[in-house]
């Protein structure tokens, strides 16, 4: 599959810096998902309740997150150039991928939904499999596919 180029940013602030970096970067049309060490909660456009970690995602990026005391650490990765921001060095590209979600029914599996996004118990996602310098570095989440 071919590899296109992508950007990422290392990003550090409050929450209110978070709420911001994603409506700039990202508008306001997403999926999130957040969690603590008691609850994981999925739903559509802005968390609510922005908790320990998270990613806030659509079809041109992801932002994701994590508290590190009081000041939460983030990674944003674009499909484009983020305005203000200095990219991380290396070269970033990406493959789309669809990969399949844990199905919910499973004995294995209790989350606090029952769902994904679009009401199914099992389901894929799209996501951007991000390299750095040619080393798969992580997966970019962009948007829920359909069954």
């Amino acid at each position: 599959m071919a590899r296109q180029q992508v950007y990422a940013y290392s990003l550090e602030g409050s929450i209110e810096d978070l709420k911001r970096w994603t409506e700039e970067y990202l508008g306001t049309s997403m999926w999130h998902w957040v969690a603590d060490p008691a609850r994981l909660e999925v739903g559509e456009g802005l968390p609510i309740d922005w908790k320990d970690q998270g990613s806030a995602f659509n079809e041109w990026g992801e932002l994701r997150w994590w508290c590190h005391k009081d000041t939460y650490e983030a990674l944003l990765v674009t499909e484009q150039t983020a305005t203000g921001l200095t990219p991380l060095p290396g070269l970033w590209q990406a493959e789309i991928q669809s990969v399949f979600l844990q199905n919910l029914r499973e004995q294995r599996v209790n989350p606090n939904f029952v769902a994904y996004p679009g009401g199914n118990a099992a389901g894929k996602i799209e996501v951007r499999v991000c390299y750095r310098d040619g080393t798969a570095t992580l997966d970019s989440l962009r948007k829920f596919l359909p069954e």
